[in-house]
């Protein structure tokens, strides 16, 4: 569970209870949700409620850098100023060969947003995560200074993920081949696996606009993003299992908004970022289903050559892997740049009906879901 996800499978985990199959509240997650909802459509104008957002931020989630209630002295205006002075000291000491354009626009700062999550949120979050013994969690993080992804698992995700074996372990570090500045070391690390941790919850949140800390002695756990960036959807971790679900926010292809008959490709700068940030997501779940794909068809491979006779039918050849089923359910609706402040009750609803589509139309999955109930 990446990004925002985090927090409505901690809302999923408290609504199951301790450990049930069926949920004690379940229409807590859906109730959190419409709460949400509430918080942000206070005015029931879309306007103001998104001018509400720009001015003062969600309560207990982030507020704006540049603080309107001390607007000449405050943390964004103090860094304002030191950077408007540094750019132009650099303009001034070269004003021909500066591009002023550029030292205008770095004098800015990086941080828009401050977040407001309560103290005890994250801690709060990691201990539930660590006492789920039934169900396997798994997030991930992305630090830009190594250039290295942070993968973080409950006791019951390496279990489950590793059942042979180390991999995906603590510690385990996941290496491919790197002919960089350093050729003298033919591996470098990509992706480290490491336990849950509080800290582990607020780098798997912390989004670009938190800025990054640039005090000398900032702790390296400062400058992690939220993977999502990164990874948005993981599946190379799970291997193990026999279906995979992905429930996908964007569809693979650019959708029609609701006043459109076709999906028409964007005209506006704003519809423009956000096929941006759509292509951007789509990818990299590309590069992970392409793993997937990969598996299934060098496991073809192997049995037919064991129905042929070239391989013995006890071949160790590609060890435990097995053909995986990959189950999609992308969202159907064009949701907009501005779209991803307001959440929508209907989008929930519609994916809900996706899902139940899927488990009722697809044979296989029916079959299977039936068969796995009966055994259970």
């Amino acid at each position: 569970c990446t990004s925002g996800q985090i927090y409505w499978v901690w809302q999923y985990l408290q609504a199951r209870g301790k450990g049930l199959p069926a949920p004690d509240d379940p229409r807590r997650v859906e109730r959190t949700f419409m709460e949400d909802i509430a918080a942000v459509h206070r005015f029931h104008n879309i306007n103001l409620d998104y001018a509400s957002v720009a001015v003062a931020g969600r309560p207990n989630v982030f507020r704006p850098a540049y603080n309107l209630f001390q607007p000449l002295i405050n943390d964004y205006t103090l860094e304002l100023w030191q950077k408007s002075l540094q750019a132009a000291a650099r303009i001034f000491a070269d004003p021909f060969r500066t591009f002023w354009l550029e030292e205008i626009t770095r004098a800015y700062p990086g941080r828009l947003l401050i977040p407001q999550f309560p103290a005890t949120l994250f801690e709060d979050i990691a201990t539930v995560f660590k006492q789920e013994t039934k169900i396997g969690i798994a997030f991930n993080s992305y630090c830009p200074r190594e250039g290295v992804e942070y993968v973080y698992l409950n006791d019951a995700a390496m279990e489950r993920l590793s059942p042979d074996g180390p991999k995906y372990r603590q510690g385990y570090v996941s290496a491919s081949r790197s002919f960089g500045h350093n050729p003298t070391s033919p591996t470098a690390k990509r992706t480290v696996y490491q336990p849950i941790t509080s800290a582990a919850v607020r780098d798997g949140l912390w989004i670009y606009e938190y800025g990054f800390d640039r005090s000398p002695s900032a702790e390296p756990r400062k400058q992690l993003v939220d993977g999502a960036y990164y990874r948005q959807i993981m599946l190379k971790e799970v291997q193990a299992a026999d279906v995979i679900f992905v429930a996908r926010p964007i569809n693979a292809r650019w959708l029609p908004t609701h006043d459109e008959e076709k999906a028409d490709l964007p005209g506006s700068y704003v519809e423009l970022q956000d096929l941006k940030t759509e292509v951007t997501f789509n990818g990299s779940y590309v590069g992970e289903r392409a793993q997937i794909a990969i598996i299934n068809d060098l496991v073809a491979q192997r049995d037919a050559a064991i129905a042929l006779g070239i391989l013995p039918a006890d071949s160790s050849f590609l060890g435990g892997y097995k053909h995986l089923d990959l189950i999609e359910v992308e969202i159907q609706e064009q949701r907009s740049f501005f779209d991803y402040i307001f959440e929508s009750h209907e989008v929930f609803v519609a994916a809900g009906q996706a899902l139940n589509r899927v488990l009722e139309q697809d044979s296989y999955v029916a079959a299977l879901l039936h068969e796995r109930a009966r055994t259970a």
